[in-house]
């Protein structure tokens, strides 16, 4: 309408919030380094924790920009997973028990060198991070409470330099 004119938009109490709808709204304007985007629509995620309610909300987040989630509960259930379908991104948990996000890491590494640039750790244990850090070139690492966004965005960038 003409400017100035005010819109009031009033929304039933279980609608989501405004700032969902702008985030959709900027995921989709990234630019068209991929079909639909440069958000995460069709790509195959692997979310790897032994936390469950943190695995749970980080899948939900990323279905809703359009990813298809896998989940596992450690890292050998990861590689498992990997071994049957190779996911387009890792994401996983340094701390967990069977085998943790060095050691999925170091698989990967030796198995599948393609998916150690497209992979994502993240840890709220910093003497662990230490340690992991030290063992020669490293993917990127986000410290918990993880933040959704910044998650997604970084995910987003190592798809675009994959190709």
């Amino acid at each position: 309408g003409p400017t100035g004119t005010v819109t009031l938009i009033e929304l039933p109490a279980g609608a989501a919030p405004p700032e969902a709808k702008a985030e959709e709204v900027l995921d989709v304007r990234g630019g068209p380094s991929r079909p639909g985007g440069s958000d995460l629509a069709g790509a195959k995620i692997l979310v790897v924790d032994d936390e469950e309610a943190i695995r749970r909300s980080i899948s939900r987040y990323l279905r809703r920009l359009g990813a298809v989630v896998v989940e596992a509960v450690d890292g050998a259930e990861a590689i498992e997973r990997i071994r049957a379908e190779p996911p387009d991104l890792v994401l996983s948990d340094l701390r967990m028990p069977r085998m943790d996000g060095i050691e999925l890491y170091g698989t990967l590494v030796a198995e599948h060198p393609e998916l150690t640039t497209r992979t994502v750790i993240f840890t709220g244990d910093d003497r662990k991070l230490t340690e992991f850090l030290g063992e020669g070139p490293s993917p990127p690492v986000l410290s918990k409470p993880l933040d959704l966004t910044e998650l997604a965005a970084e995910l987003r960038a190592q798809l675009q330099r994959a190709g």
